[in-house]
């Protein structure tokens, strides 16, 4: 089996470098498949994007959903679903994509919201958020990604199956900061920026497939997951990591 989960990641930065995103993520996709097609009993599992939904119409959005990113990210996230679908028409390959929901927890990105809002509450810096804060997402703990990814591994379909991977609990952001302030005791002030180009309003998954197919639900609550996040990043910070 191969797990595909390389990409140059973030919905923002795609709109200024588009050439690279593509060739981080289209061209090595394809290079990928291109492998795999003269091992064809070798398994795919491709990490793919809830941003291939864009300005979904209904929530949660199902996997049957038209496909409508509105960022060069979600597009070329799109485009790879797209190629593993003709290669496994193609060549017979077995894969599996899975569209994940804004993945939280330890050891997470520190473009993201979570690693950089844990750090400002700890450094008393004020936090910056992207629009009034009223946006909403379906935030997955990084255990809950692991196991599904590990799920799909395992499944014996054939063809190209996908699935979405989403917390199933949706929060604004500012219900995500009250929490931060819960966690962290700390007074957190907010710096209210301009809604990104390519972010949605709200973001909410339909995970009826992958429990019906796998077996698999999300078991972490987003608190405990923030909570543990929290914690590895004040471990962290006293051993220096």
């Amino acid at each position: 089996m191969v797990f595909h989960l390389a990409a140059r990641p973030g919905v923002r930065a795609s709109w200024s470098n588009f050439a690279q995103v593509s060739n981080a993520n289209i061209r090595a996709t394809q290079r990928v498949l291109d492998a795999l097609s003269r091992h064809p009993r070798t398994r795919l599992v491709f990490s793919s994007s809830s941003s291939v939904y864009g300005q979904a119409l209904d929530y949660p959005v199902s996997e049957d959903r038209p496909l409508s990113p509105i960022s060069p990210y979600g597009v070329t996230k799109a485009a790879c679903e797209a190629l593993v679908t003709a290669y496994t028409s193609q060549y017979g390959l077995k894969a599996s994509s899975l569209r994940y929901f804004t993945v939280y927890g330890p050891r997470q990105r520190s473009d993201m919201a979570f690693a950089k809002w844990i750090r400002s509450a700890f450094l008393g810096e004020p936090v910056r958020v992207f629009g009034d804060g009223t946006a909403i997402r379906d935030f997955t703990y990084v255990d809950d990604v692991v196991a599904a990814t590990l799920l799909a591994a395992g499944s014996k379909s054939s063809g190209h199956q996908i699935y979405n991977v989403a917390g199933g609990s949706p929060v604004s952001l500012l219900e995500v900061l009250e929490l931060l302030r819960e966690l962290t005791s700390r007074e957190i002030d907010v710096i209210q920026e301009e809604v990104a180009p390519g972010d949605p309003t709200r973001t909410g998954g339909d995970t009826s497939r992958i429990e019906h197919d796998l077996g698999w639900k999300a078991s972490w609550a987003l608190r405990d997951g923030l909570k543990a996040q929290i914690t590895w990043f004040l471990e962290d910070r006293q051993t220096g990591i």
